[in-house]
């Protein structure tokens, strides 16, 4: 006979398992029943009625729960219980989950009683002594409802002591913290209990939450926390001032010099009775974050040599090392200076210059450290106010010069008044409308600037750079004939016609028209053949590829031979290696790999009929007949009108039909090219490389596409169908 505590229903059980409820009319109803038995194990949890027989059944609501249970408890929503293989098991009575692996425990144990408000399980053990256990599960609600409530004390106090992940702090409630980060420092009074939170904070989420971890964790709490306690009264500062270096120290990248400039202007704020102990304490306290020499290097930064010299006091180094380069620092003057030379120890080049720029009479040791360390544009900010900052832009346009770098070299010349080294670098840079403007707004004489561009032409012929050519030539009044040439050998038709009409030289251009129509007519005619041979050859290829993927599907070859032929190719490569660097055994594995690599590259590009890699160079092949013909679409913009303004419509008509024919025929066979929908014969590359996962050759039995396939680099785009026709809808509106 028990009561129900949620309703406080009394309920009997039977001997012979009937287990009844007393109605209030004093009528007894049957609840449910279980195998008879002469007692049962009942424990009630509101309004659940949990039953152990036995024969260690434990059954819940009259429906079987668990089997070869010895002993069982109940905490809130929450049944565990020790099974007959000394295993201790958590499984929730509302959803029937284990809430927690199982653990094991001694043989013989038996649960006896837990409490009901706290985590305390006692169990006996068979010496018949009793311990207690704090199950993690019920430490780690208790912490929850802890930080619901915002106890964060307790809740930090519990983690401690259990050894729980302090970041559970953060992220059960993400955004409720972060609002109360304030409420955490005021309340918290134990410095040594905030330092352990701030050492334990990563930015990874702890496994007993699932709420998103907020962005920047360790950074934001670290920097909230510092500027809460720096703000609090002074009292409270001083003796929480430890948790601001640990939070300064722990932020990523670690705040070491900011850290010591606390400590110095804290410091200063103390009595002289107490500052030494608390400078101690405080400096003891980074020591432990914070490795000797970044620990010196960032004292030097403060450039406070007495805080320096307590920081290298308490480690372990020899005084020989630092109380002689402290002596030196001292007696440096002025003050400017002596910050100049910590920078140059320090290796912070930047803050050398700008330390070192506030001294006239270092002028000479300033372009020294320009030159020796490349601070050429850091100097251009440090100096943007100064008289000398043309002289930094002419250093700097120096530099460039030297370096090639004509047109930057331009803009600092200009910028420092040098007008003729400006033009210089200009006329080296072939930049012809650049200097040109340049050179008129410097009111150079015509004759200066014509003579000019006609050497910047025959420097941009040797190149090639016929647009530009043209361009000098035509400003400088060159003759019309050698415009027209240089138009036409840019590909410039329609300038070029005009050019021509200008000066009566029309049957110049068109001699040069005739010329690339038909060059490209008789192109069009080599790459075309050469287009449907690498067509029919690929097919070819994936149809003896097909035909082997095949047999492998129905058995006719074996999958081992293709992981020999791998094993194969690799050896080769690799011993072909060794031959080819005997002398050189000092070669890395890394190089060798590298070497194999790009052998694999070149047979890719390699057309050699029965290649392994012959289909990938083949669609590399093809894919580059798609990129020319886009280039030659692309001229008959100009070039094909030009050809009507000098009468030579039937060669015009001959070229827009040839064009338009390879371009129908690029244009059908694409699909079969790249298709839509591909099969594994279809995918470049050998068998064995193809199926291969993790070095080892796994064929899949439907024969169905590999599960990992690699690629390499991404082909140019070719022209797609859409575009290319109304391209040519475009070219071609002359019905010729």
């Amino acid at each position: 006979m028990g009561v129900i505590p949620s309703s406080n229903v009394v309920c009997i059980a039977t001997t012979n398992g009937m287990f009844k409820e007393l109605s209030e009319d004093g009528e007894l109803q049957l609840r449910f029943q279980l195998p008879s038995s002469e007692s049962y194990d009942v424990k009630f949890a509101e309004d659940i009625i949990a039953v152990l027989t036995p024969k260690h059944d434990l059954f819940v609501d009259g429906r079987i729960f668990a089997n070869s249970v010895s002993s069982y408890l109940i905490h809130d929503d929450v049944c565990f219980y020790i099974t007959l293989q000394q295993k201790l098991h958590f499984v929730s009575l509302k959803t029937k989950q284990k809430l927690c692996q199982e653990r094991a425990v001694e043989i013989g144990s038996n649960l006896i009683v837990c409490c009901s408000e706290g985590i305390d399980v006692i169990m006996q053990m068979p010496r018949g002594n009793l311990e207690t256990i704090h199950p993690r599960i019920f430490v780690i609600r208790l912490i929850k409802r802890l930080i619901d409530d915002l106890n964060y004390v307790g809740a930090l106090k519990c983690m401690k002591k259990h050894r729980i992940d302090m970041n559970l702090l953060v992220d059960h409630k993400p955004d409720v913290f972060m609002d109360n980060i304030a409420m955490l420092v005021q309340s918290v009074n134990d410095p040594e209990l905030l330092n352990i939170f701030i050492a334990m904070l990563n930015n990874s989420q702890c496994k007993y939450c699932d709420a998103p971890v907020i962005n920047n964790k360790v950074n934001r709490i670290t920097e909230i926390m510092a500027k809460e306690i720096l703000a609090q009264p002074t009292d409270l500062r001083l003796r929480m001032f430890v948790v601001v270096l640990s939070a300064l120290l722990k932020s990523s990248p670690p705040q070491v010099d900011k850290a010591l400039r606390l400590v110095k202007e804290e410091t200063n704020k103390i009595d002289d009775g107490h500052r030494e102990s608390y400078t101690r304490k405080w400096l003891h306290h980074i020591r432990f974050f914070v490795n000797e020499a970044e620990l010196f290097n960032a004292a030097l930064s403060t450039y406070d040599l007495s805080l320096t010299l307590q920081v290298s006091e308490m480690s372990n180094r020899d005084p020989k090392e630092y109380v002689p380069l402290l002596n030196e620092l001292l007696k440096l003057e002025p003050d400017d200076y002596r910050k100049f030379r910590i920078d140059m120890i320090r290796e912070d080049w930047n803050s050398a210059l700008l330390h070192l720029s506030r001294l006239d009479d270092k002028w000479d040791e300033v372009l020294t450290l320009i030159h020796e360390k490349k601070l050429y544009s850091y100097a251009l900010l440090v100096y943007k106010d100064s008289l000398r900052f043309k002289e930094i832009c002419s250093i700097y346009a120096k530099m460039l010069e030297s370096s090639a770098l004509w047109e930057e070299a331009a803009v600092l010349y200009n910028k420092a008044g040098e007008n003729q080294k400006e033009l210089r670098c200009l006329e080296l840079s072939r930049n012809v409308e650049r200097y040109v403007s340049r050179a008129r707004v410097l009111s150079l004489p015509d004759q200066a600037i014509n003579a000019t561009l006609l050497k910047m032409a025959a420097v941009l012929k040797a190149s090639s750079q016929w647009t530009e050519v043209a361009r000098a030539l035509e400003i400088a009044g060159s003759s019309g004939v050698s415009i027209v040439e240089a138009l036409s050998k840019a590909g410039k038709w329609t300038n070029a016609v005009d050019a021509a009409e200008q000066c009566s030289e029309v049957s110049l251009v068109c001699s040069f028209l005739i010329d690339r129509a038909e060059s490209l007519i008789n192109e069009l005619s080599t790459k075309s053949e050469e287009f449907i041979r690498h067509m029919k050859r690929l097919a070819s290829v994936r149809a003896n590829k097909k035909e082997t993927i095949m047999k492998i599907k129905s058995g006719v070859e074996c999958c081992g031979d293709f992981e020999e032929i791998e094993a194969m190719s690799e050896a080769s490569s690799i011993c072909s290696d060794r031959s080819k660097r005997t002398s050189k055994s000092g070669m890395s594995r890394a190089s060798s790999a590298t070497i194999v690599r790009k052998r694999k590259q070149r047979k890719k590009h390699s057309l050699k009929e029965g290649g392994e890699y012959e289909d990938s160079a083949l669609l590399i092949a093809l894919n580059s007949y798609y990129q020319w013909l886009n280039n030659v679409i692309a001229e008959l913009v100009e070039l094909l009108p030009s050809l009507v303004r000098v009468d030579e419509i039937p060669l015009a008509r001959t070229l827009q039909q040839s064009v338009q024919k390879k371009f129908s025929d690029a244009v059908s066979s694409h699909a079969q090219i790249w298709p839509n929908k591909l099969h594994p014969w279809d995918l470049p590359g050998p068998i064995y490389a193809l199926y291969t996962v993790d070095d080892v050759f796994a064929f899949p039995k439907e024969g169905e596409m590999p599960e990992v396939v690699t690629l390499g680099h991404r082909c140019a785009s070719i022209l797609s169908t859409d575009e290319g026709l109304e391209h040519f809808r475009h070219i071609f509106g002359y019905r010729l």
